[in-house]
C-alpha cells in the first residue's frame, strides 16, 4: 500500500498581523469564512520537506503562482471565541471539502485547474488584546474505498531517465510550471525505445502537458511513454505528499487508467534535481465517476504535544511595530541562508560591534549598509557639525539638521539611524583624534592625552574599526591603535574619481617591548636583510614619508571632499561588504588576501561569503576595479613592531610627541631610530 506524507504548514508572522487587521478593520463579528489562498512549495533541501505557506498575500485574491510556491484555493474562519476553534465541526468541515473536490472531478474542471484538489482549511482565533493566535490548520481529502498500492518501489529520478535525458525532464517541467502555474502536469518521452534499440536514432523527446491533454494523448505500448508530475512537498525517499492523493483519484475516476507512473519533482538550488526526485509506479482502485463521493478523511495536524488540537501562535513580543521590524531585518538575512549561503553565521554578523570613525559621506554610507547585514550596535565618532553642503551628500541628514549652527554630525547620524531601524544600539560621540603634525600646545597636551585614551577604549570594545576620514593624518592613530588591540580595521578612501577600500593586516604576534637590538633590526637600511612579511600592509605601509599636517595652506576646493557624487556609495558598501567577508572567514582578521597563494584560492578557501582581498582599487573614469595585496613593511610608521613597541612602552606620551614636539623627526627608515 502506498504511503503518503502530510502536509505541513508554516506560517509567517506577517500573516497573523494581516489577519489582525482585517478581523479588526473589516470582519469585526463576522466570523467567515474569507477566501485563504497559501502556497505550496516543493521540497528543497535532503531532508526538509516543503510547506504549505501562509503570507499576507494569502488574504488575497485572485491567487497566483508566487516567486516560492504554488496557490491553494481555501477557506479561513476567524472565530470570535477561542471555544469555536476547539469545539468547530471538523467532521462536517471534512466532508463539505471532500463533497466540493469530488463535484470538481466530476465536472472536470480539477483537470484544467488541479489547484482546485488541494482545499485548506484554517480555524482561528485572533486575541488581539494579547497578540495570540489559536488556529487550527487541516487539508482534507478523499478516501477511496480501495488503497493506492506500488506496482514499482520508489527510485531516484536520475536512475529512471538515463544519461542526459534526466535533464532534459527536470528543464521541461521547469519550463512548464513557469507558464501554465499549475502543480501537476503530464510528462512524454517519445522515441525512448527507438534510441535504445538502434544507438544512431535520435534521442527522445520530452515534452510536457497540461491534464487536460491526457484523452488526446498517445497511452498505446507503440505511443510515448507518459507520467504524471506534480510538485512534492515531501523530503522522505519512498513516500510523496498528501497533496499526490486527490490526483490519483482524478485520474482513476476521469481516466479510468489502473496503473500509473508518478514523477514526484522536488527542488534543489531552486529548479527540479533528478537527484532528489522520485518516480513511483502506482495501481489505481476502480473509481465510478458518476457514484457518489468517497468518504473523505482527516489531514489536519496535531499540536505542539502531538496530539490532535490548534496550535497557539504567541506574538506578544513579535507584533510591537519596532520588534516585528527587527524580525523582518532577521528574517531578509535568515533567507540567504535557504539557497545562497547555507553555512552563514548570520547571528554573528548582526553582533558584530562596529566602530565608524568618521560620519561624513563615507560613515553614511557605511552605517547604512551595516543596518542592511542587522548589525544592532555602531559607534559614529566625528566632531564636525552637520553644513548646508551635506545633506545632498550625506544620507543620514536632513536641511533641518543644518539650521542653528548645525547638529553635530555624530549625534545627527545615531539619530537618523534610530529613525531607519528603532532596534539598533547607535550612539554619537565628538571628539578629535590627535594627528601627526598638528602640534599640541602645553595646554593641549592633556585633551590629546584623554582623546588617546578614550580612541584606544572605543576600539578594544568594538570588534570591527572603519576609517571613514578626510585626511591621512587623521587615519595614523587609529591604524596604531588597531594594530595594538588585533582589530579588524577597514579602510575606506576617496579622490575625485578613484577610491581604495582596503582590511589591514593583523602584527604577527604580540609586540613586547622592543630593545635596542629589535629597534636597530626595524632601522637597518640594507633592504637585503630583510624577512619576508607575511602579514598584509596597513594604509601607511607603502608611504615613503611619515604623516603630516595635510591641511594647511589649502585652497577652498583642497580644504573640501571633491569626489563624484556616486563614489562615497560605491567605496562605502564595498568597505561592509569587506568587512562581513571577513568576519564571516573561519580566521576572522587574520584571512589570507584572495589569490595571494594557491592555496588559498576562492575554490578552496573557506570563506562562505567569498575569498576576502586586501585592497581594491576603483576608478570612475574608465570604471574599472582591480584587487591588489601589500605586504607589512617593518618600516611602516603605524603598525611596524618599532612604533607598537614604543607605544606599548610610552603610551599616551608616545602620541603627544609625534603630534609635533621639537625633537620628533619620522621618515620611512629614520622612525624607529627616532622614537623614544
Amino acid at each position: 500500500m502506498l504511503h503518503f506524507e502530510p502536509l505541513q504548514s508554516a506560517i509567517d508572522v506577517a500573516f497573523w498581523a494581516q489577519l489582525g487587521e482585517t478581523k479588526l478593520h473589516d470582519l469585526r463579528l463576522d466570523e467567515g469564512p474569507i477566501s485563504f489562498a497559501p502556497t505550496l512549495t516543493a521540497s528543497q533541501f535532503a531532508g526538509i520537506p516543503g510547506f504549505v505557506t501562509a503570507s499576507p498575500g494569502s488574504l488575497s485574491l485572485p491567487p497566483a503562482m508566487s516567486a516560492r510556491g504554488l496557490a491553494c484555493l481555501g477557506q479561513a474562519f476567524v472565530y470570535n471565541t477561542v471555544e469555536k476553534v476547539t469545539q468547530s465541526d471538523r467532521k462536517a468541515l471534512t466532508a463539505q471539502v471532500a463533497s466540493d473536490i469530488w463535484a470538481c472531478i466530476q465536472d472536470g474542471s480539477a483537470v484544467e485547474q488541479p489547484s482546485l484538489l488541494l482545499r485548506p482549511i484554517l480555524l482561528t482565533h485572533c486575541d488581539l488584546k494579547h497578540s495570540k493566535y489559536i488556529y487550527w490548520f487541516g487539508m482534507p481529502h478523499l478516501q477511496p474505498d480501495r488503497p493506492v498500492t506500488l506496482s514499482s518501489s520508489a527510485r531516484p529520478a536520475a536512475e529512471e531517465f538515463a544519461g542526459g535525458l534526466a535533464d532534459q525532464v527536470m528543464t521541461a517541467c521547469d519550463e512548464h510550471l513557469k507558464t501554465c502555474g499549475h502543480f501537476a502536469h503530464l510528462v512524454t518521452i517519445a522515441g525512448l525505445e527507438d534510441a535504445a534499440a538502434d544507438a544512431g536514432a535520435a534521442g527522445p523527446a520530452v515534452s510536457c502537458h497540461p491534464l487536460t491533454e491526457w484523452s488526446s494523448l498517445a497511452i498505446a505500448s507503440q505511443g510515448p511513454r507518459t507520467y504524471l508530475a506534480f510538485q512534492d512537498s515531501s523530503c522522505e525517499t519512498e513516500r510523496p505528499s498528501a497533496s499526490l492523493r486527490p490526483l490519483l483519484l482524478l485520474a482513476a475516476a476521469r481516466w479510468k487508467v489502473r496503473s500509473l507512473d508518478v514523477l514526484c519533482l522536488r527542488q534543489r538550488q531552486g529548479r527540479s534535481s533528478a537527484q532528489a526526485s522520485i518516480v513511483l509506479g502506482v495501481d489505481l482502485p476502480g473509481v465510478d465517476l458518476e457514484g457518489s463521493a468517497p468518504a473523505g478523511a482527516g489531514g489536519w495536524e496535531v499540536n505542539s504535544r502531538g496530539k490532535p488540537g490548534p496550535r497557539v501562535a504567541d506574538l506578544a513580543a513579535a507584533m510591537d511595530p519596532k520588534r516585528l521590524a527587527a524580525s523582518a531585518v532577521d528574517l531578509n538575512l535568515r533567507l540567504m541562508r535557504w539557497r545562497a549561503v547555507p553555512s552563514l553565521d548570520v547571528g554573528s554578523l548582526s553582533s558584530q560591534r562596529c566602530l565608524l570613525l568618521g560620519a561624513g559621506t563615507l560613515g553614511c554610507s557605511v552605517a547604512r549598509t551595516l543596518l542592511g547585514w542587522g548589525v544592532r550596535r555602531l559607534t559614529l565618532v566625528d566632531n564636525a557639525r552637520v553644513s548646508f553642503s551635506n545633506p545632498v551628500r550625506q544620507s543620514l541628514y536632513t536641511f533641518e539638521d543644518c539650521l542653528g549652527g548645525g547638529v553635530p554630525k555624530a549625534q545627527a547620524a545615531a539619530e537618523a539611524l534610530t529613525a531607519v531601524f528603532p532596534g539598533v544600539d547607535a550612539r554619537g560621540l565628538a571628539m578629535s583624534v590627535p594627528m601627526p603634525g598638528h602640534v599640541a600646545t602645553p595646554e593641549e597636551e592633556a585633551e590629546a592625552a584623554q582623546a588617546t585614551e578614550q580612541l584606544r577604549a572605543l576600539i578594544e570594545e568594538h570588534d570591527i574599526v572603519f576609517l571613514l576620514m578626510d585626511t591621512r593624518e587623521s587615519r595614523w592613530l587609529p591604524t596604531l591603535l588597531g594594530a595594538a588591540a588585533r582589530k579588524l580595521v577597514v579602510n575606506a578612501a576617496l579622490g575625485f574619481d578613484g577610491y581604495l577600500v582596503m582590511r589591514h593586516g593583523l602584527p604577527t604576534a604580540a609586540t613586547p617591548a622592543a630593545t635596542e637590538g629589535d629597534v636597530a633590526a626595524a632601522s637597518s637600511p640594507e633592504r637585503g636583510a630583510l624577512p619576508a612579511c607575511a602579514g598584509l600592509g596597513c594604509y601607511f605601509c607603502n608611504d615613503v614619508v611619515a604623516p603630516v599636517d595635510s591641511t594647511a595652506d589649502l585652497s577652498l576646493d583642497q580644504q573640501c571632499t571633491v569626489a563624484r557624487p556616486g563614489l562615497s556609495a560605491i567605496a562605502g558598501a564595498l568597505a561592509v561588504e569587506l568587512a562581513m567577508a571577513v568576519a564571516s572567514h573561519p580566521l576572522g582578521p587574520a584571512a589570507p588576501a584572495a589569490g595571494r597563494a594557491p592555496e588559498t584560492s576562492q575554490a578552496a578557501d573557506p570563506a562562505v561569503l567569498g575569498s576576502p582581498p586586501h585592497m581594491i582599487r576603483g576608478q570612475l573614469t574608465g570604471f574599472s576595479q582591480v584587487c591588489m595585496t601589500g605586504s607589512a613593511s617593518r618600516y611602516c610608521t603605524a603598525c611596524s613592531p618599532a612604533v607598537l613597541s614604543s607605544f606599548a612602552r610610552t603610551g599616551t606620551a608616545f602620541v603627544i610627541q609625534v603630534q609635533g614636539r621639537a625633537g620628533w623627526r619620522c621618515s620611512r627608515r629614520s622612525c624607529a631610530r627616532e622614537v623614544p
